[in-house]
């Protein structure tokens, strides 16, 4: 494990097929930057010129993605390769990177679903609450904002293990 002296700033990135969810978190309880930015054309290529400017311009401690060769993980393979694309971009900025699975994630926050963690999140985080997704029906597609709720829980799921 990583030792800090004191709280790290943290990237916390959810790639997804659809685009890309982003928090930036200076402590557990300070969030500086989130949202979630959908693209369209040339995905890749685009998400990782837009973590490479989020890398520069806050630059953060410590990166925090979805663990992809974890058995919870359920990301398809473009979405895996693009996370996988991402941490040599991190790496090669002195930018520790940690992988979060999602059982870890729904463990520490005392949650079943996706759905709960997102809620316990925002209850956690006023200023993410106007952000929270209504809950999906089966027949729904996920709410891009979700991405948002999923890269928060990353960064407070390592928050939580280096605490």
């Amino acid at each position: 494990m990583i030792a800090f002296k004191c709280s790290p700033r943290v990237l916390a990135l959810d790639p997804t097929s659809r685009g890309l969810g982003v928090v930036v978190f200076e402590s557990p309880t300070l969030p500086i930057e989130w949202g979630v930015r959908e693209l369209r054309d040339n995905k890749d290529a685009r998400c990782l010129a837009l973590v490479t400017d989020l890398l520069d311009r806050f630059q953060p401690d410590v990166l925090v993605l979805e663990d992809t060769a974890h058995p919870s993980c359920r990301r398809c393979a473009r979405v895996r390769i693009l996370i996988d694309s991402i941490r040599p971009l991190a790496l090669s900025r002195k930018v520790s990177v940690v992988s979060v699975n999602r059982e870890q994630v729904l463990k520490g926050l005392g949650a079943d679903t996706k759905h709960q963690a997102a809620t316990r999140i925002a209850a956690r985080l006023p200023e993410l609450a106007p952000l929270l997704p209504p809950l999906r029906k089966p027949w729904m597609s996920e709410d891009p904002k979700m991405s948002l709720f999923d890269a928060a829980a990353f960064a407070l799921t390592f928050y939580q293990s280096i605490h």
